[in-house]
């Protein structure tokens, strides 16, 4: 949720014995990499309040020197309604989730609703409406285009402003992109998605290939479209930096005609952030940012188990153990097709949950994604849980297919499977 902080001037103080210093230290190599507005200090001290004079000028020197307001912002947030940036948003939601505004400015914005970050399941059951400030004409009509970045279907229909110059965008919590344009208003591009191309996922050391796919959600056709990317930090190295797409109508998406190349040389980087600028033959410009996890290649991992329906005695709340039914199945230990797994590390005798990653077209179909919590608050007295994966088999996996995953225990080790 780092993008809700853009505008933010954002400091951390802490103690080198603070007994929760490692979620602080597993923020900040996600947070330096992607904030060039955070900053943080470790002080000599346990969990207290430590460095105080310090933070009170970091706060004065923002009240004296403040950020402004972004012309492009996010948000994310954990309840059904709420404003921000003078944009009142509402929804239906009355279960857990989050709703997720990307790239809002006056010509549009991306909107969601999900299980989980980063990559939970959509909830397109949920009613959504946007409300804008009142940026736009009084009692004007306005073309909204609706793009779904994941099928490339779209939508083009007309909506009048209010006696206020404020606009009420009705939607649902599956994806959009939607585009607010006037009559034979210039295009608008914003980045669909992307995708490492050459491997897995993106790891260290290696030349990864990157395909950016794009859309236009604006109201006229982007001529001779062409693309360029740059590290935002030491340490990525771009080889390959520039890409074209050829015309981009409205409503339409295509990808990079060529990759884009780079390398990240630091072992220690989880999270590479990239800026994208995309211009047309009109002379217009848009810029975005990427930002690409970056996994551990480790060793392959041999000694695991499949929970596919069975009970099992596994770490739990974080220095305890606990019996729970896990995965959905025949129980016999062995991936089937439709089934729901777990898959469970052993370590000097004992099971761990794993939370898992996998760019596999057979696992999680048709946007499934189930992680489940295992909560230490007897542990850390925090409220924190580690998270594990269910990942689901599709029923069309052929016999024999080979699936590759990264997994994670929450503990030192890191491996492959």
């Amino acid at each position: 949720m780092y993008k809700n902080y853009d505008s933010i001037n954002v400091r951390l103080n802490y103690g080198d014995q603070d007994f929760i210093r490692s979620y602080h230290r597993d923020m900040n190599k996600v947070w330096t990499q992607v904030m060039d507005n955070y900053e943080y200090n470790i002080y000599r001290a346990e969990h207290s309040t430590c460095g105080l004079g310090e933070m009170f000028e970091f706060l004065l020197n923002t009240f004296n020197n403040p950020i402004a307001k972004p012309a492009k912002w996010n948000h994310i947030d954990i309840y059904p309604s709420f404003d921000v940036w003078d944009y009142k948003v509402n929804s239906n939601r009355n279960i857990p989730g989050f709703t997720i505004l990307e790239n809002v400015d006056k010509r549009g914005f991306k909107s969601s609703v999900r299980s989980f970050l980063p990559d939970g399941e959509l909830m397109s059951f949920v009613n959504l409406s946007v409300t804008t400030p009142s940026i736009y004409e009084k009692n004007q009509t306005y073309l909204i285009c609706d793009i779904n970045p994941e099928t490339g279907k779209s939508s083009d229909y007309r909506l009048k402003s209010n006696n206020k110059g404020q606009l009420k965008i009705n939607l649902d919590g599956g994806l959009h992109e939607i585009g607010i344009n006037k009559e034979k208003d210039a295009p608008n591009i914003s980045v669909a998605s992307f995708t490492v191309e050459n491997m897995n996922w993106a790891t260290h050391n290696k030349e990864i290939q990157l395909s950016v796919s794009i859309l236009n959600k604006g109201a006229s056709l982007a001529g001779n479209v062409t693309a360029s990317i740059e590290a935002t930090r030491k340490s990525a190295v771009v080889l390959i930096s520039n890409s074209d797409f050829g015309d981009l109508d409205k409503g339409e998406i295509k990808k990079s005609r060529t990759p884009f190349t780079f390398r990240v040389n630091n072992d220690s980087i989880e999270i590479e952030r990239f800026k994208l600028t995309i211009k047309d033959v009109s002379g217009n410009e848009w810029n975005e940012f990427i930002d690409i996890p970056i996994r551990i290649d480790g060793p392959e991992l041999t000694d695991f188990v499949i929970a596919d329906g069975k009970e099992f005695a596994v770490a739990s709340a974080g220095d305890d153990t606990a019996t729970v039914y896990l995965g959905h199945g025949n129980g016999d230990g062995i991936a089937n097709p439709g089934e729901s797994l777990v898959f469970l590390a052993e370590e000097n005798g004992r099971y761990y949950r794993t939370f898992l990653y996998s760019s596999d077209p057979f696992i999680n179909p048709n946007g499934i994604h189930i992680r489940e919590s295992d909560n230490w608050t007897s542990y850390d007295h925090v409220g924190a849980s580690a998270k594990y994966s269910v990942p689901v088999l599709s029923t069309d996996c052929p016999q024999n297919h080979t699936i590759q995953f990264l997994l994670n225990t929450g503990f030192p080790n890191i491996q492959t499977i």
